[in-house]
């Protein structure tokens, strides 16, 4: 059956119009009517065709977005500083002078008073300073001594920033000596005291070989000979220098106290020895 038909056969039947039922002249003209209409064109009764599936794709996935460098970057590798080169601290040294590691003691002048102490206890030569901008000494019971090597090992138990400790030797009658000393900031000096007053033989020097702070063991050497002197801090040399000042003197430890009041420094494995009539001595290190 045409389309047109179709829609006019449903459009009769659901307006009444069925066949098995009489109808009345109006009604006949009334689809006679819109029969000529569907004929003629005017009246598209078309059926609504179904909808169709809506496709879905799923979006594009944004690629990530990196910045490679042009230049891939490495690690900076910083090499560590060749040491300069060094006396040998052993080099053209002889026989044992005194040795003493303080399991007893023999013949340190140990006392103690208000302004600190020196005493001997757990196989260490203590000194203590109670008061500030205050030393004390301890001399070794050694004969007086020109050439020779010696080096100690000096643990500050308690110690602030410009606290010094160290050794004094060629201390004369007079109290006339010199000091090699580090403090409690990592800084080294070596410094001489006459009657006439003292004078720095080298500058209050920050030592990378020094070990700063409290607890920290630090072994200080020298080698004395007529009037050349060589200083090591941890088998690192720190100062060489010339002074014709002090020829002779015993040796000892010394503390000194800045401006704090209190101030506790250990000494152990004290070695003084003999130097032998040698050539210069050798150097070790690239120069």
């Amino acid at each position: 059956m045409p389309q047109r038909l179709r829609a006019f056969w449903l459009f009769l039947m659901t307006s009444g119009f069925g066949i098995s039922r009489p109808v009345g002249r109006s009604r006949v003209l009334t689809s006679m009517f819109f029969l000529s209409l569907l004929l003629s064109g005017c009246m598209n009764i078309t059926s609504t065709p179904a909808p169709t599936a809506i496709e879905i794709t799923s979006l594009p996935t944004p690629s990530p977005t990196f910045a490679f460098p042009t230049i891939v970057p490495t690690a900076t590798l910083t090499p560590s500083p060749i040491p300069p080169a060094t006396v040998d601290p052993l080099s053209g040294v002889g026989g044992e002078i005194f040795n003493d590691s303080f399991e007893q003691n023999r013949g340190w002048q140990l006392s103690e008073d208000e302004f600190g102490a020196t005493s001997i206890l757990s196989e260490r030569l203590i000194i203590t300073l109670r008061e500030a901008r205050s030393f004390r000494y301890a001399i070794a019971p050694t004969q007086p001594l020109t050439d020779f090597y010696l080096e100690i090992e000096i643990r500050p138990d308690l110690c602030q920033s410009d606290d010094e400790f160290g050794v004094v030797f060629r201390v004369n009658a007079q109290i006339e000596h010199y000091r090699f000393a580090v403090n409690c900031d990592g800084q080294a000096r070596v410094t001489r005291v006459l009657q006439s007053g003292s004078r720095a033989l080298t500058p209050v020097t920050h030592t990378p070989s020094v070990i700063a702070g409290p607890m920290a063991v630090n072994k200080l050497a020298l080698r004395a000979m007529d009037d050349q002197f060589i200083f090591w801090i941890n088998g690192v040399e720190a100062f060489s220098l010339r002074d014709v000042s002090i020829n002779q003197g015993v040796v000892g430890t010394y503390v000194r106290t800045a401006r704090g009041n209190l101030a506790t420094v250990s000494f152990d494995n004290l070695l003084i020895r003999e130097l032998e009539p040698s050539p210069l001595p050798t150097t070790t290190g690239e120069s």
